[in-house]
């Protein structure tokens, strides 16, 4: 059995910053709408990767995202349970890869790093915006209302326009 071993980044000092200029090639950064990593995200931020030939070793992540990972179950995600790791901040694995929670990874940031040298990096950058529920549907109402009495004053124009050309037409036809 192999041991596992976070990247370097997570036991040294390091700002995830200058973690990230260090890498050789960022091959793609993901600017997305959502605000919760899925799994189509991460396998495309995969898929960048191995495009260059590497294999993914390690997907880094804060705690707050990788909430979201752990409701994909099982049939996904393999969680780990050996204490030893788990205090490495190795929470998982997925397509063979270790899944690495570690608080300086920014909320809302998600790296794919390669295997052996880690020079290859792919990065999501989730949504930031954060939808505060209430506040936002009570606009969204409003927004909905605003526009159905728009719809509904079109309406009544059109309707308008049909009365006035079939009476044109019956006035032309008597």
């Amino acid at each position: 059995m192999c041991k596992k071993e976070p990247p370097a980044f997570i036991s040294g000092s390091e700002k995830w910053e200058e973690f990230c200029q260090e890498r050789v090639k960022v091959v793609k950064t993901f600017k997305t709408a959502i605000s919760r990593i899925t799994p189509t995200l991460l396998i495309d931020a995969f898929a960048k990767v191995e495009y260059q030939d590497c294999r993914v070793n390690a997907v880094l992540m804060n705690a707050v995202d990788y909430a979201d990972v752990r409701k994909w179950g099982r049939d996904l995600v393999d969680f780990e349970t050996l204490t030893g790791n788990l205090q490495k901040g190795i929470m998982a694995m997925i397509w063979g890869a270790m899944i690495v929670v570690n608080r300086r990874i920014p909320t809302g940031t998600i790296a794919v790093l390669s295997e052996d040298d880690q020079r290859v990096i792919s990065i999501i950058h989730l949504n930031e915006k954060t939808v505060s529920g209430a506040d936002e549907l009570i606009k969204l109402q409003g927004d909905i209302k605003t526009m159905a009495v728009q719809l509904h004053n079109i309406a009544d124009r059109m309707l308008s326009s049909v009365e006035e050309l079939v009476t044109k037409v019956v006035t032309k036809v008597e």
